[in-house]
């Protein structure tokens, strides 16, 4: 038996950008194993686009209560407190759903399966990493142990997309990663935040989409004469689809910051993104790089530099989130009557206003998934600085 406490936990929602429809968790401690699952009401209208998904229509929430006032909420908020671990497939969406209702989670206690699977199962045939798919591509049911544990849950069948399933399936895929790989947590916590590194260039014109990253930096590929680290310089510091994704903006600078280390690259010219590698270094596990990080940016103590960056990060996430809050109160005001399909113009407007809220709130999401990702790196690395004294 584990001497650790997890809590695998799963959400449904009303929408991708909406709140809490359904919750389910397992708790794993050092002596039991139980579980809890519970509707609630978000007071926001269910997408018929959701329902396709988890089953679950308006009418089963009426009369729940709204997640803060379930026995679930009570559980997690003590629980995000106690240092025990938290478990999801794609743990940042269920994650800024918590965050709505005030449930943090300390960095340092987070698996994201989703994540771990993506860079553990990379060069493996698998092209989708969703959790029935990998239930089923891995044979988990069939198991030795999955008839066992779903009878210390009094399970009798799996049903997708409903939370106590998934958590269950997720549960089981948490020990199978573990023994297959021969894993700690503190590793899988790791690999949560680690840049899933992008070894290939799949957007733009300037290169073959499938040409590999190290090919390219060092490549002239116009007639100016620049070279491919140029490119990746000027990419993140202008395109929207680097910006916004954790996994590129992270693995473009890890090739600048490794260009830089090792001599390559003399000079970035957009300023931002010189710095950003710069800090990037500082974090990194080498050592090297974090000279080089204070040789360019006179950084004279990496722990004040990485509390800085954390708190510049989490300032910004504060900001989002308080923006975020009064959307999804605007969205408790607007119902949609999803059975008139000719609106007047009165109507219409409703609808391109909630779709306007919708479209505001999903980059919102994204924005706060990739700094929430960033913040998490830096406070496992600080962990690790104080703890161990090594970076």
């Amino acid at each position: 038996m584990t001497q650790e406490t997890y809590y695998i936990h799963d959400t449904e929602t009303d929408s991708l950008v909406g709140g809490i429809i359904e919750t389910a968790h397992i708790e794993v401690t050092p002596s039991k194993v139980g579980f809890i699952q519970e509707l609630c009401n978000s007071g926001i209208q269910i997408e018929p686009g959701a329902t396709e998904t988890h089953g679950y229509t308006q009418y089963d929430v009426e009369g729940k209560k709204d997640f803060s006032s379930t026995k679930s909420y009570k559980i997690l908020k003590e629980a995000s407190q106690s240092g025990a671990w938290y478990v999801a497939h794609n743990a940042f969406f269920d994650l800024e759903k918590l965050r709505d209702h005030g449930i943090v989670w300390r960095e340092d206690r987070i698996i994201d399966t989703l994540k771990v699977a993506q860079v553990l199962l990379k060069k493996s045939y698998m092209k989708s990493f969703k959790l029935q798919v990998l239930r089923f591509a891995l044979d988990l049911d069939r198991h030795p142990d999955w008839e066992t544990k779903m009878a210390k849950l009094g399970l009798t069948e799996i049903v997708p997309h409903t939370a106590l399933s998934d958590v269950f399936v997720l549960w089981f895929f948490l020990d199978w990663l573990k023994e297959t790989f021969n894993l700690t947590d503190q590793d899988l916590n790791r690999i949560t935040y680690e840049p899933n590194l992008v070894e290939t260039i799949e957007f733009g014109k300037e290169f073959e989409h499938g040409t590999k990253i190290p090919d390219m930096l060092y490549t002239v590929y116009n007639k100016r004469g620049s070279m491919g680290y140029e490119y990746l310089d000027w990419a993140l510091g202008n395109m929207d689809m680097v910006k916004s994704d954790a996994d590129k903006e992270g693995s473009f600078v890890k090739y600048l910051a490794e260009g830089i280390v090792e001599g390559k690259i003399k000079k970035l010219q957009h300023n931002n993104t010189r710095r950003v590698v710069m800090q990037a270094m500082a974090i990194s596990l080498k050592g090297e790089h974090f000279k080089m990080a204070k040789e360019y940016l006179r950084y004279k103590n990496p722990e004040n530099l990485i509390k800085k960056s954390i708190k510049k990060i989490q300032g910004d996430v504060e900001d989002m989130l308080k923006t975020r809050a009064s959307l999804l109160e605007e969205m408790k005001g607007i119902k949609v009557d999803f059975k008139n399909l000719f609106p007047n113009k009165q109507e219409q407007e409703v609808i391109d206003r909630k779709q306007e809220i919708t479209k505001t709130l999903e980059k919102l999401s994204k924005d706060i998934k990739k700094f929430n990702f960033q913040s998490g790196r830096l406070a496992v690395r600080l962990e690790k600085l104080l703890t161990t004294g090594e970076l």
